[in-house]
């Protein structure tokens, strides 16, 4: 069946722009600095293309979102390169079927791609040129007939050993109500399938979250719940009630492949109303963001955003940090060298309703380092664009390139690199920092031409303390070359 696009969407008109830029990693925070921007096909305009998802693989990065052709909402695919270049671009419509909200991972040969067909869902496989592999699924469990009701949010991702699936089935509150208004009882579903995309288990309903109304903020299904796989169990966490009744807030339990309860549920935030929450994973630490809004005539009015970390085990390994701005809004979090790195939109110049980014930095106790700071251009100057929405800013990729999207009406990209610096806005590559052992000394050398580049050491990459090498490099075969004593364990690196 085809479903018609409402007319009050189909007549946004959006774009993304994909910017490259910079974070300068440091014992202290990250820096972030904005290249030049890269217009490139990924849109063509329509509200539905706000809302998409992006992986890392092993060189760049993957994305899906949906375009509007005709009375249907076919699937796009990309894939880019580690300098933003575009590799991949296809397009896939599948007769009958909508592909809305979709999702994707990368399971090291293939991708993983599930999206809402509105009252179904549907899961598919794609080769890394972007082919469609085997005949695609529509993921078994959900009601249909006169039970019908929506589906949204779907997320995928890669176990090791088969795709999991999280999604959401909207049930109606009254049955004379339509599919695109009224009141609607949200329920979080699983599936397991293998690696070829055929179900394992039977799907299972894990959760009642929130109500949702609709319309509402296109796309804002993402915001219920997120979910990380640890490698032995899901985390996962989401807004609604708690077993025992009121007030809605983020809480969280653990879940095994098969679906079963293997953590209690529990408040993700100790002392806060939380809402969107956000997950990310480093291997060892769970850090999860959210935002508190306060509604006017409170005096304190504004939003507030946490962030708290957790082991594997879904242990707190601290009490949750507050940063941010009260004006800020759509927090994300990411992992970063060797840190966690938090991004939200704030409005940054109020005559010209701009919008930019802010980050945070923080240790895997949730601690925060350093100062907040804007993403900047090359000169200091702030990034700023139109994000009336600002909604599912994400961020893939590393570890030493990652590219983000912020969701908006004027959707734009960006990628960033610890070993990428910008110039006039032209990308300056990295030197390539050479050390070779010389008796009891060793020398460091790069390449003469890569001016402006400062060498640090370090003793330590647990908590590193960067310091300037006290020597002058001397010029020698077009290379400046460093000349130190050989004594312990020293880490160093080129940063401009």
């Amino acid at each position: 069946m085809c479903i018609p696009i409402p007319q009050s969407l189909a007549t946004w008109i959006c774009r993304l722009v994909v910017v490259c830029g910079c974070v300068a990693i440091s014992g202290a925070h990250a820096q972030i600095t904005f290249r030049a921007g890269q217009l490139l096909p990924f849109s063509s305009g329509g509200a539905h293309e706000l809302i998409g998802d992006m992986v890392a693989t092993d060189n760049g990065v993957a994305a899906v979102f949906s375009r509007p052709v005709g009375t249907t909402l076919q699937l796009m695919f990309y894939r880019f390169g580690p300098d933003a270049q575009t590799l991949v671009e296809r397009q896939h419509s599948l007769a009958s079927w909508n592909f809305y909200c979709p999702s994707l991972c990368w399971d090291g040969q293939n991708f993983g791609v599930v999206a809402s067909a509105l009252t179904q869902s549907i899961f598919l496989r794609l080769s890394p040129a972007g082919d469609i592999i085997g005949t695609p699924l529509q993921l078994p469990g959900l009601p249909t007939g006169d039970e019908v009701g929506r589906t949204a949010a779907f997320r995928v991702l890669w176990t090791g050993q088969g795709y999991a699936v999280f999604g959401l089935w909207l049930e109606r509150q009254y049955d004379w109500q339509g599919l695109t208004n009224g009141n609607f009882y949200t329920h979080l579903n699983y599936w397991l399938l293998d690696a070829a995309g055929q179900p394992v288990t039977q799907p299972r309903e894990l959760r009642m979250l929130a109500p949702m109304t609709y319309p509402g903020i296109e796309g804002g299904e993402k915001d219920y719940y997120d979910v990380a796989w640890t490698g032995q169990s899901f985390f996962l966490a989401y807004y609604g009630e708690s077993q025992t009744g009121p007030p809605f807030s983020i809480y969280y339990k653990l879940f095994d492949l098969q679906g079963n309860q293997v953590r209690d549920e529990a408040p993700v935030f100790a002392n806060q109303v939380a809402q969107g929450p956000r997950i990310a994973w480093n291997g060892q630490t769970l850090a999860v963001t959210a935002l508190k809004a306060i509604s006017l005539p409170d005096p304190n009015a504004g939003n507030y955003m946490y962030i708290r970390c957790y082991d594997a085990a879904g242990a707190p390994r601290a009490v949750e940090t507050q940063y941010g701005q009260k004006l800020g809004y759509g927090p994300t979090v990411f992992w970063a060298g060797d840190k966690f790195m938090t991004a939200y939109c704030m409005m940054y110049n109020m005559a010209t309703l701009k919008y930019t980014l802010l980050f945070n930095t923080f240790d895997e106790f949730g601690r925060k380092l350093g100062n907040e700071y804007p993403l900047a251009k090359a000169d200091g100057g702030i990034v700023v664009d139109g994000m009336a929405l600002g909604i599912d800013v994400r961020f893939a990729g590393g570890p030493t390139v990652i590219y983000a999207k912020a969701q908006n009406c004027d959707n734009w990209g960006l990628t960033f690199t610890p070993v990428v610096f910008t110039l006039n806005g032209d990308a300056v590559a990295a030197p390539v920092l050479a050390i070779v052992p010389d008796g009891d000394k060793i020398r460091l050398a790069w390449p003469a031409n890569a001016t402006g580049f400062q060498l640090q050491e370090t003793p330590t990459l647990n908590a590193p303390q960067w310091n300037a090498v006290q020597v002058n490099p001397e010029v020698q075969n077009d290379q400046y070359t460093v000349t130190l004593p050989n004594a312990g364990t020293r880490f160093y690196r080129l940063l401009r």
